[in-house]
């Protein structure tokens, strides 16, 4: 899995710093049934995800995240920013969602940091 940093003037003002990775996630509680999709990036604040469902800004939805090496973390997260897009992978429009990990445990941020320095350990 190729991972990198996000190296512009939006990402250097960011309070946690970003690695792209496709990590699968799940958005826990969705009726019908639940989205298992990928993630464009991470951090320790938030996520951006690829989804085919579009969710209001300021909804806020549960998450499972799927690490790999089969660590599985359980958070809530607010949508702040929604934007749609075309992927490569499919003919049909996605969303772009950028989400902000809210109610967090000290745990999952203390995961996600670990996660993060271990692909990434030259971040200051």
């Amino acid at each position: 899995m190729k991972l990198s940093l996000h190296h512009n003037s939006k990402a250097e003002q960011r309070r946690f710093p970003r690695v792209s990775a496709r990590i699968q996630y799940l958005v826990v509680g969705e009726e019908p049934s639940a989205e298992v999709t990928f993630t464009k990036d991470i951090s320790c604040g938030g996520m951006c995800v690829f989804t085919k469902k579009k969710w209001a800004r300021g909804a806020v939805v549960s998450l499972a995240i799927a690490l790999p090496g089969g660590a599985s973390l359980q958070t809530k997260g607010r949508v702040v920013r929604e934007e749609k897009v075309l992927v490569s992978w499919s003919n049909q429009p996605w969303f772009e969602s950028a989400i902000e990990f809210v109610e967090t445990s000290t745990e999952v941020r203390q995961r996600l940091s670990s996660y993060i320095m271990h692909y990434q350990p030259e971040i200051k």
